[in-house]
């Protein structure tokens, strides 16, 4: 066996085993390591000058080790055996003595022959033996992440053994380095792959899935990706998801290229290097044309045109998008509705349903919010790019009160709205027509109706009526003000309990 490639462990730590040989002035054979935490590493391959061999990763985490310390794992049926115990014996016959004896033991241990998910994760798994299918016979998801696998044919010797009972693949935590001569292979059945944290490029990515034809969801997180390619295509045709999350991705055009899969639904880029997002074309162009979620969380996109540009995904409805720059200075509650406003056609926002309700108050506290910039900006171009939907959102909602455009004069009086108070479902409580400040928040409406009307406050539902569309939103947010939910003059609060 060469041991050139292989993956070994020494002392807790994990490795590469790059050089064997001699290493003089001292004597007998040593192996040359790349250790997986560069800490352990001593020196770059180097002895007294001598240049023994190359780190791929990192320059600093080579060393030399004597062969008696290292162990260089286990084949896929003795990690089976350590982690679930031995097979199942073969069933007892139905005649002769001793069936009794035997039957408790055989009935104990037959449940490993129905596992369907089989974990093996950090047992050392380095080979992969024989029966597998014989230990395993009804799996179809296997984990063997975390490992010591450092050729794709022990991949390709486990595939074949379970044939196309298996479906969910996590290979994630091992350096596979070599092809060997599975390059061409196809390993048939599975459609779910993890393939995190097994310093990949691109091109390893493609090259691998050529071995996966079938595969709907591959994840590629914690990986060297930061370009690209956009040939072979044929590689990736069947994805459904595609998971980028944790890369070294810094430029929108490199996501792009991802845009001619037909029958991606799910794109995940989230921890990249991301500064800005765009779409060439005019906003009849089609762009991922069956993408329905994508997430950008913690990346580094600054300005909100990015986020307008997502609205030409016509067929996204879900986003996630925290821990972005342009975020900053936002409260949660008041980016959430600057997202939802932008974004007409997302129906879920970092993991949260947008309901009807959420929406209408979040496009009219985009129209308040934006109303003053509308008249103090000289170019309405240039607000008409900044705001691509604010006139839209106008004839859906109407233009804001003259009150919300113009400069507060810091008279109360100002700030007062007129407002009426009733119960819709108590015709025996009195209807109240009160000035209250734009200033007040929920919690205080709440302790004024209970004043009002002897209803606890705990008990309460308030909501109020847009006298112009003649629209009814539920008020929750207890710290947010009226002027908050836009209600203005002559509208109507409604009390339930």
């Amino acid at each position: 066996m060469n041991p050139l490639g292989k993956r070994i462990t020494c002392d807790g730590f994990v490795g590469t085993i790059r050089y064997v040989g001699q290493v003089p002035p001292n004597s007998g054979d040593w192996l040359g390591i790349e250790w997986d935490d560069p800490s352990r590493g001593k020196h770059d391959g180097t002895h007294e000058g001598v240049k023994y061999f190359n780190c791929r990763y990192d320059p600093r985490a080579a060393s030399f080790v004597r062969p008696k310390k290292v162990q260089y794992g286990c084949t896929v049926p003795e990690a089976i055996c350590e982690r679930y115990g031995p097979p199942p014996p073969p069933p007892p016959s139905s005649s002769g003595d001793g069936v009794a004896d035997v039957m408790g033991v055989y009935e104990d241990s037959r449940f490993l022959a129905r596992l369907e998910e089989v974990g093996l994760c950090r047992l050392g798994v380095a080979e992969c033996g024989d029966e597998i299918a014989a230990s395993i016979p009804s799996v179809t998801s296997l984990d063997l992440s975390d490992n010591l696998i450092s050729s794709w044919s022990t991949v390709a010797g486990v595939a074949s053994q379970l044939a196309d009972r298996l479906t969910t693949l996590q290979l994630s935590g091992n350096c596979i380095e070599s092809f060997d001569s599975v390059r061409d292979s196809t390993f048939p059945g599975v459609k779910v792959l993890f393939l995190n944290r097994m310093k990949l490029e691109w091109n390893e990515v493609v090259a691998i899935l050529r071995m996966f034809p079938l595969a709907e969801e591959v994840h590629v997180c914690w990986n060297a990706i930061t370009t690209i390619d956009a040939s072979e295509w044929h590689a990736l045709a069947n994805l459904r998801l595609l998971n980028l999350e944790k890369n070294s991705l810094r430029d929108w055009a490199q996501i792009m290229k991802l845009s001619c899969l037909s029958r991606l639904e799910t794109l995940i880029v989230s921890g990249n290097f991301l500064e800005s997002i765009s779409f060439s074309g005019d906003d009849d162009s089609v762009h991922f044309p069956t993408l329905k979620s994508l997430s950008l969380n913690d990346n580094k996109i600054a300005e909100w045109d990015s986020v307008n540009s997502l609205s030409k995904l016509k067929t996204l409805r879900e986003l996630k998008f925290k821990g972005n720059p342009c975020l900053r200075g936002e409260q949660e509650e008041d980016a959430r509705f600057l997202l939802i406003a932008r974004l007409p056609n997302v129906q879920r926002l970092n993991g949260s349903p947008v309901s009807a309700k959420e929406r209408q108050l979040a496009e009219r506290y985009y129209i308040k919010r934006f109303a003053k910039d509308r008249i103090r900006l000289a170019n309405p171009a240039e607000f008409c790019r900044l705001h691509p939907r604010y006139d839209s959102l106008i004839k859906e909602h109407g233009e804001p009160i003259a009150s919300q455009t113009e400069p507060p004069t810091g008279v109360l009086k100002d700030t007062l709205l007129c407002l009426t108070l009733e119960c819709p479902e108590d015709l025996t409580k009195k209807t109240f027509t009160k000035k209250l400040p734009s200033t007040m928040t929920l919690l205080k409406l709440k302790a004024f109706l209970g004043r009002l009307y002897r209803i606890n406050a705990t008990e309460q539902i308030v909501s109020y009526r847009d006298q112009k569309l003649g629209r009814e939103y539920e008020l929750k947010e207890d710290q947010r003000t009226l002027s908050f939910y836009s209600i203005q003059s002559g509208d109507t609060i409604l009390l339930r309990w």
